[in-house]
């Protein structure tokens, strides 16, 4: 719980210096999360099956864990369709956390994508990908 405190401050921080208020949109999680030590402590505290599967795909590619998840909150920045935001920011409403939610949301969307895109170029089912994915979207 203390780690959880001391990363739900240094959010707060965060959000304070770059001058934005309450309550938090998907931009300002964009915004905080592109940061790789926001990105990472943040993730530290969803933690469960999300965490595990970043930290195995950030060995892969020989990133840390941060850094991967920034890059995953950039390319949702850049990439992501309209609806797919939508459920993004649909995950934030009502959340006790709503920056973790909205993380998780971003973080699965691009774990999903990457299988998708990894299954498809080797042939395989896009159907298996999403019977073997433990991350699910609303």
């Amino acid at each position: 719980m203390r780690a959880l405190a001391s990363v739900q401050s240094l959010l707060i921080a965060a959000l304070v210096l770059f001058g934005r208020s309450f309550p938090l949109d998907l931009r300002e999680v964009l915004r905080t999360c592109s940061n790789p030590k926001v990105a990472e402590a943040a993730l530290m505290s969803i933690g469960g099956d999300l965490s595990a599967v970043v930290a195995a795909e950030a060995a892969n590619r020989g990133v840390s864990r941060g850094a991967f998840v920034a890059k995953l909150v950039r390319d949702f920045e850049r990439n992501v369709r309209t609806c797919v935001w939508a459920r993004a920011e649909q995950a934030m409403r009502g959340a006790d956390q709503p920056l973790l939610a909205g993380l998780y949301a971003i973080v699965a969307h691009g774990l999903l994508a990457h299988n998708l895109r990894s299954a498809l170029k080797a042939g395989r089912s896009a159907t298996l990908c999403f019977e073997k994915t433990k991350l699910m979207v609303a």
